[in-house]
């Protein structure tokens, strides 16, 4: 299987308002996953097959014909638990060939450097190689397994699914003036402010020379108003 994905910039809608009339708005949350790295990562897994009912004498091959793998995405890990099938071409102490299969439990781990609220994952096995041992007769098995997994974090956001102008309801503003003296707190936006004193936000940038829509410290501003 393939998995193809662009990164691209999207732009999101998150709150409007009329200078003229008043407006209702209606909000849906909406989930986007952003791409945090790709993960390529050699693991090695030791098991014993156990040969209960039969003596074995020699291996003919071994060989992996089936793989799967799922990850359970946590905070700060990702848990890949998988299942590998073995098949196994040997000869028995009669020199007769027999043909088993078994299949191999395995999990790993693999620790992520940063904290991910809410981890999404593609993820695909490849069995590199099988190599093995005997000890009597149970077979020790060494997997080489390859794990390939693209890393999200789904991002869940407020955005505008509709609005609503009321044209019959005008905003009240101060007709008055051309300016308000405004006395803006830290971290305070810009863009909020425009909306209460029903301005805009580019011209209270340009009017105070402003180039961040958050106030850095205490300060006092200058409103435009849109008469």
């Amino acid at each position: 299987s393939a998995v193809v994905y662009e990164e691209s910039e999207i732009k999101l809608l998150t709150d409007a308002y009329s200078n003229t009339f008043e407006t209702e708005l209606t909000y849906n949350n909406i989930k986007l996953p952003k791409f945090v790295t790709k993960i390529n990562e050699n693991y090695v897994n030791k098991s014993t097959i156990e040969f209960q009912d039969k003596s074995i004498s020699d291996i003919i091959d071994i060989w992996n014909d089936i793989a799967t793998v799922n990850v359970i995405p946590k905070e700060d890990r990702l848990e890949f638990n998988g299942k590998i099938n073995v098949c196994v071409l040997a000869k028995n102490e009669n020199d007769e060939i027999f043909y088993i299969e078994r299949v191999i439990d395995f999990t790993h781990e693999h620790i992520l450097p940063e904290k991910i609220s809410d981890p999404s994952c593609h993820v695909d096995i490849n069995v590199v190689s099988l190599s093995y041992r005997m000890n009597g007769d149970n077979l020790e098995i060494r997997s080489d397994i390859k794990l390939l997994c693209s890393l999200y974090d789904i991002r869940q956001y407020k955005v505008i699914e509709s609005i609503y102008v009321d044209e019959d309801k005008k905003r009240e503003k101060d007709n008055s003036s051309a300016l308000v003296i405004y006395y803006a707190d830290k971290n305070e936006n810009t863009w909020d402010i425009a909306r209460k004193y029903c301005s805009s936000q580019e011209m209270i940038h340009e009017e105070n020379d402003l180039t961040s829509e958050n106030i850095v410290e205490p300060r006092m501003l200058l409103i435009p108003l849109l008469n």
